[in-house]
């Protein structure tokens, strides 16, 4: 879709772990002064304890000398989830 705000995400399973490839960001998609480069790989898996593990990668060579590790381990909510979108107050 040309001249979209949209960046591209593609999942796929590497064994118990969904990765997401995102690309095609563009100018409109600054992050921490990023440029059209900018292109994240997320992981995420269950742990043994029913929460997730949340791993994501950030590069863009045009901006910065090396790729961004971080990593996050999110427990699950005792409450169940609900539709935040939709969700009032």
């Amino acid at each position: 879709m040309s001249g979209s705000t949209w960046a591209t995400p593609r999942g796929r399973w590497e064994g118990d772990t969904l990765v997401v490839d995102v690309t095609n960001f563009n100018s409109k998609d600054d992050y921490r002064g990023s440029g059209s480069g900018l292109h994240l790989v997320e992981r995420y898996k269950r742990t043994a304890d029913g929460g997730l593990r949340y791993e994501v990668t950030v590069e863009d060579p045009d901006t910065w000398s090396r790729p961004l590790d971080r990593c996050a381990r999110l427990a699950a909510a005792a409450a169940g989830m609900f539709e935040y979108a939709m969700h009032e107050g």
